[in-house]
């Protein structure tokens, strides 16, 4: 069942994938990232790259900005700053914010454009306001630099946190050198290693990420922190294993409590029948006998017992 499940799930996402291509050659220039992605994840760069270009040449914001990472990465081609310039600067021009933080990046560090941190500014706020993970990145260079705003490593870390939340390999890797400096946060080649191995095994793998993993474990720079984690993970095992059998004496206690009650109220019940059935054989043999018994929490007094009759009043 389970295998019939999957052919189905690749029949209908094989379709669906066609039907993307059909209208991308249709004129759908958006349609047409739906195939590239999917010749992306096969690391096949090359067809990626093709409905990419025809995505970009009917003015698709998103097809320019991800046809820019592949010139910016040099996946399947020679990398080009310059090209992936131009295609940011494409899709930022068609209002899109993601290419618009890729372009201040660029500019940021002079790459295939002259160095001008204020065109990169510009362009991080842009994407910032359109909740974009490259405008978020940006900012986080623009504290840790100090560029017209008071520099603040505290604050690129959350900015960087955030970026990296949002998948970007780079803000990943940003964010781990600061915890491995201690720089706004606290300092941990343990944190820091996590967040190179997020940005080393990403969609879009950051070389310098696995690098730092690698001199990491070479020097064991995190081998205290990890002893001392799995130290406290045994130790929080210990406490909850004590927990469990604390919890389970204090049931077996309230049980122990209930049975007892339970003995209590039945043995009440026989001393009650027996009552009875003494107050009965009073009754047939016209005897008359005062009588001080319980009936639950309240206290009778049995005054007279004669010609069949009982009278019984309450004790005030």
């Amino acid at each position: 069942m389970r295998s019939k499940k999957l052919l189905v799930a690749a029949v209908g996402s094989a379709m669906l994938l066609t039907g993307c291509a059909t209208l991308c050659d249709g004129g759908v220039g958006l349609m047409c990232n739906f195939p590239a992605f999917d010749h992306w994840n096969d690391r096949n760069f090359h067809k990626a790259k093709e409905y990419l270009e025809k995505g970009c040449e009917l003015d698709d914001a998103t097809s320019c900005n991800n046809l820019g990472v592949i010139y910016d990465k040099g996946y399947g081609v020679p990398e080009s700053k310059e090209m992936a310039f131009k295609l940011y600067e494409k899709g930022c021009n068609l209002k899109s914010a993601w290419p618009c933080g890729n372009l201040g990046r660029l500019y940021f560090y002079g790459l295939g454009v002259k160095k001008s941190k204020e065109a990169a500014l510009k362009y991080f706020e842009m994407a910032i306001a359109e909740d974009a993970a490259t405008g978020y990145y940006g900012m986080g260079l623009i504290y840790e630099d100090g560029y017209k705003v008071k520099q603040s490593y505290t604050m690129a870390a959350q900015l960087y946190q955030k970026a990296c939340n949002k998948t970007i390999e780079e803000a990943c890797y940003k964010l781990g050198r600061l915890h491995e400096k201690g720089k706004g946060v606290t300092q941990s080649y343990l944190r820091a290693k996590e967040l190179y191995s997020k940005a080393c095994n990403g969609n879009e793998p950051y070389e310098k990420a696995c690098e730092r993993i690698t001199y990491i474990n070479k020097k064991g720079l995190a081998r205290k922190e990890e002893q001392a984690a799995e130290r406290a993970a045994e130790a929080q095992q210990r406490f909850d294993a004590a927990q469990r059998k604390a919890q389970g004496n204090a049931v077996g206690n309230v049980v122990d409590q209930l049975n007892k009650m339970t003995e209590q109220r039945r043995q009440h019940t026989q001393n009650m029948l027996q009552m009875y059935e003494n107050a009965s054989r009073n009754l047939q043999t016209n005897t008359i006998q005062p009588m001080n018994f319980n009936i639950g929490p309240k206290v009778y007094y049995g005054q007279r017992i004669n010609d069949n009759m009982m009278s019984i009043q309450r004790v005030r």
